[in-house]
């Protein structure tokens, strides 16, 4: 199973951790994809570690950490593999835990496995209440379905629809990382989640645009939000054609003991817009509730 994955690692300018995490991943005997996104000192003059596994793609300018994993998606496809495991290159990860997520890929390898991040003290708190916002609107815009924060840069990323998936994610820079996760839970692609504990240090090197990205990523929530609705029909129409399991057809027409009249109704199939749409606007109904009591 492993020969079929690959790592993918997006970089940019980070020196300092680069040649260590390298290091780390080539002890597993996967074949490791680096792309260079156009940073100020090439990969290849920086890393000083030679192995059949490693593999460097390079782009001419700096695209953005989206740009970068999706050139290494395409290079993973071309070499045959059906799994990417991206790691970002800043070593913030807790790179013990990527025996276990190797171990949930063997188990669930159709599932999209991210990281549920355990923040130490340590973390700026600018960037622990962006986070919180973008998790806010991740609630939102999976109708409360995902609650874990969604920006962070450790993932197994099946690859199986994966030209679908990216035909609906915009994003190129910080945004992407979102963005990609709303795409894969929008495509009924089941998604795992293993904790790991994230470190942040004065070594630490962020690419993060303060206004730049904000304004990308506000625009990116924006974005899955206007297209709920669109969602929401697909979705229902999709469960319409699906063909109804056995067990449901005999819980719909099981008579009952006393009259013979059947003891379980089915939901019409027409009402999962409504029962979809009641549910998102629940969802905002409690979140605003509890933004107001925290408010008091």
């Amino acid at each position: 199973m492993k020969d079929k994955l690959c790592f993918l690692i997006p970089y940019y300018n980070h020196p300092q951790n680069i040649n260590f995490l390298v290091n780390v991943l080539l002890e597993y005997n996967i074949t490791i994809i680096l792309v260079d996104d156009g940073s100020n000192s090439a990969l290849k003059d920086i890393l000083n570690i030679e192995s059949s596994l490693i593999l460097i793609v390079s782009h001419n300018i700096n695209k953005g950490k989206g740009s970068a994993i999706i050139t290494g998606i395409n290079k993973a496809l071309e070499m045959g593999f059906n799994s990417c495991f991206q790691i970002d290159a800043d070593a913030q990860h807790d790179l013990c835990k990527i025996t276990e997520f190797i171990k949930c890929y063997e188990e669930y390898p159709a599932s999209l496995i991210c990281a549920k991040p355990l923040y130490n003290k340590d973390i700026p708190k600018s960037r622990l209440y962006g986070r919180k916002i973008t998790s806010f609107w991740v609630y939102i815009n999976t109708l409360g379905a995902i609650k874990e924060d969604s920006m962070i840069g450790m993932r197994i990323y099946p690859l199986d629809k994966i030209n679908k998936i990216l035909k609906s994610v915009k994003s190129k820079r910080m945004a992407f990382d979102t963005d990609i996760l709303l795409s894969y839970f929008k495509n009924d692609i089941d998604i795992k989640w293993i904790d790991v504990n994230i470190t942040y240090s004065n070594n630490n090197v962020s690419h993060f645009r303060v206004v730049k990205d904000n304004i990308l990523i506000s625009l990116m929530h924006a974005r899955h939000f206007l297209l709920l609705p669109i969602y929401l029909i697909k979705k229902s129409i999709r469960g319409f054609f699906k063909p109804r399991s056995a067990e449901n057809k005999l819980l719909r027409f099981a008579p009952s003991s006393e009259n013979g009249l059947p003891l379980i109704r089915a939901r019409p199939r027409f009402s999962s817009i409504a029962y979809a749409s009641r549910r998102h606007f629940l969802c905002l109904d409690n979140l605003i509730k509890k933004l107001l009591y925290r408010s008091k």
